[in-house]
């Protein structure tokens, strides 16, 4: 005699089953919470430095700065007002060739000599700029 056995249907109540589509519904929920409520961390496509300006002819006031930003889109801080020897523009990322702008006022309206200055970012944390021949740059 051969002792056949068949296998049993697994039979779910609806309550077993709503349970299950809730259990799947939070992992859902907590995955999302998880992927979506953390910053992301930014991606620099490019060099990038963080400007300090260095008024070595102490008489600039402000100054305004346009170049590439860590995605290479070119932007533009409009004016910043530099009462001090140096100054130092925390979170904006400069990237490759970038331009400063020199005023004697402290709200970007009379344009000095040298006028224009440049740096390029090497990807150091922070690059130096003077104001004074040779107008030079540098990793600080």
């Amino acid at each position: 005699m051969v002792n056949e056995r068949k296998p049993k249907a697994i039979k779910r109540t609806r309550g077993q089953w709503w349970r299950i589509l809730l259990m799947v519904a939070v992992l859902a929920a907590i995955s999302s919470f998880a992927t979506v409520s953390h910053p992301q961390v930014a991606y620099a496509s490019i060099a990038t430095s963080q400007l300090v300006f260095d008024d070595g002819a102490q008489n600039v006031n402000s100054i305004k700065i346009k170049g590439p930003n860590q995605t290479g889109t070119v932007v533009t801080y409009n004016c910043l007002k530099t009462p001090n020897l140096n100054t130092t523009l925390y979170n904006w990322w400069w990237g490759t060739k970038t331009y400063v702008y020199t005023y004697s006022d402290s709200n970007c309206s009379q344009s000095i000599s040298p006028g224009t200055l440049w740096f390029s970012s090497d990807g150091a944390p922070y690059r130096c700029l003077n104001d004074t021949y040779p107008y030079t740059d540098w990793d600080c």
